[in-house]
């Protein structure tokens, strides 16, 4: 899997004319070193993690001494530098690394937007002599793009999601509440195989519009429309996939909205092909909407998805991307009605020939779940 990843850094860094590739945030020096390094998941601040990659493949990674054991039993990367965690600056060491690679008068793609300001200060004064460049483009076009393994652990991952999604439609006790939704939701994920679970929105009814919900002691009553979005994490790799349910019975008009929601999200899963432009797609997005009578609830209806939620391309009004084969995409036509905020999201894969969606459980249906 790693190879492979260091195959397509390479292809861009010869696209970019680029010399080297230098990661600090946590998925781009996961996706380096082909783990997530424990220290970093916690993010700690002052810790400093990082994967150096020529242009010819050789690659070095940056650790605090405590990760080394770690480093050496789970990631990829041969040559592991680690510094004295308080004694040592970590820039130093890293200028080290890179000039002992050969790149220090190189053209250097340093990951900017997830480096300290004063680290960055102090990295730009040691490599004066190299011609260093904000790395944002170079790992999002390397990252765009899943080789055959990420596509497989993101299949894994969709599959765990839903599996957990589905353990919570099994039924909900005589006053369960939106925690008590989440509790079954994660336990069947981790049950199921997850490595572990970043977020999982549960919340009924007027709270369901909210963006990002976090589950509260609301108690679930008969008619309660729960809005479900699961984020788990296995092997690096995330699912962003939910489906509202009521809870015991839904009304004719709800259901009628779902129903509409699901031809939107067909269409777009139809449209959606290598060569098509995210700006076409999100005006065929608008355009559905509004022939049923639906208006959107945010400002964009999908978006990447991999080691990282949100991952370009975006499918908003501002967008011009041009889709491609292996990119994992997020695509969410949500609604709100009366009150109430209905999610739909199904996590894809953009083949030669359309689509593989990752999400395929659940029926067309809205869900109804019975108390127990």
């Amino acid at each position: 899997m790693s190879q492979q990843r260091r195959l397509r850094e390479q292809a861009v860094m010869k696209d970019l004319g680029l010399d080297a590739m230098v990661a600090f945030s946590k998925e781009n020096v996961a996706y380096g070193a082909g783990y997530v390094v424990p220290s970093q998941a916690l993010d700690i601040r002052d810790r400093c993690f990082s994967v150096v990659v020529a242009a010819d493949g050789n690659a070095s990674m940056l650790l605090t001494e405590n990760e080394l054991p770690d480093a050496r039993t789970r990631g990829t990367i041969p040559n592991l530098f680690g510094y004295k965690e308080f004694d040592d600056d970590p820039m130093v060491v890293l200028t080290e690394i890179v000039t002992n690679m050969g790149l220090g008068k190189g053209r250097i793609a340093v990951e900017l937007d997830a480096l300290a300001a004063d680290r960055w200060e102090r990295l730009k004064a040691l490599l004066s002599g190299a011609e260093v460049v904000h790395g944002a483009e170079a790992f999002s076009r390397a990252r765009m793009l899943k080789v055959p393994e990420e596509i497989e652990a993101m299949r894994a991952v969709c599959m765990i999601a839903e599996q957990a999604q589905a353990a919570a439609h099994q039924g909900i006790p005589r006053g369960g509440t939106e925690r008590d939704v989440y509790r079954k939701i994660v336990g069947a994920a981790l049950e199921h195989g997850a490595d572990s679970v970043v977020m999982v929105q549960v919340a009924a009814d007027e709270r369901s519009m909210l963006s990002n919900p976090t589950p509260s002691d609301r108690e679930l009553q008969v008619g309660s429309i729960v809005k479900v979005d699961t984020f788990i994490e296995k092997s690096a790799y995330l699912s962003d996939t939910g489906r509202s349910f009521a809870v015991v019975s839904a009304t004719p008009r709800q259901r009628d909205v779902w129903k509409r929601m699901q031809e939107v999200l067909s269409s777009l899963e139809e449209a959606i092909d290598p060569g098509v432009s995210t700006r076409f797609i999100w005006e065929l997005f608008l355009r559905e909407f509004e022939r049923r009578n639906l208006k959107p609830a945010m400002r964009f209806v999908g978006h990447g998805l991999g080691m990282s939620l949100h991952e370009p391309p975006y499918i908003n009004a501002r967008s011009t991307a041009t889709i491609e084969a292996n990119m994992v995409l997020a695509i969410e036509p949500v609604a709100v009605i009366d009150g109430v905020g209905l999610h739909l999201e199904d996590n894809l894969v953009v083949t030669d020939q359309g689509v593989d969606i990752l999400t395929t459980r659940f029926d067309q249906e809205l869900i109804t779940v019975d108390f127990v």
